[in-house]
């Protein structure tokens, strides 16, 4: 009867465990265009390094009021900075947010200093 609880238990923690990384695997976060101008990139870095991702939209512009769901997979780590470059060559930079707890819109207060 003891070796069948602990069959059972052992089952019970692998379906659980399965359903945690389904959860995880299954996370991402949004990033939205609130700047009026098309976005033709955009970068990551984990709050801690100056290393920006690669450019993950891939030659596919964000367009103004659009939003791009990122996987948690891409991330390093929870906290991140985020900087996006406009069709016009201007740049945002938005520092240390958690994706794990929020979501990122993009608008002119983020707009980098020449």
């Amino acid at each position: 009867m003891i070796e069948k609880n602990k069959m059972i238990i052992a089952v019970f923690l692998l379906f659980l465990s399965g359903i945690a990384w389904a959860a995880d695997t299954d996370a991402f976060f949004v990033v939205t265009n609130d700047t009026g101008f098309v976005l033709s990139s955009l970068h990551f870095s984990p709050v801690n390094s100056e290393d920006w991702s690669d450019d993950l939209l891939n030659g596919n512009p964000l367009l103004a009021g659009e939003s791009i769901r990122i996987p948690l997979v891409e991330l390093k780590g929870s906290i991140i900075n985020i900087r996006v470059k406009d069709d016009e060559g201007d740049t945002y930079t938005v520092y240390s947010i958690d994706v794990k707890s929020e979501d990122i819109t993009i608008s002119l207060t983020d707009i980098d200093p020449d």
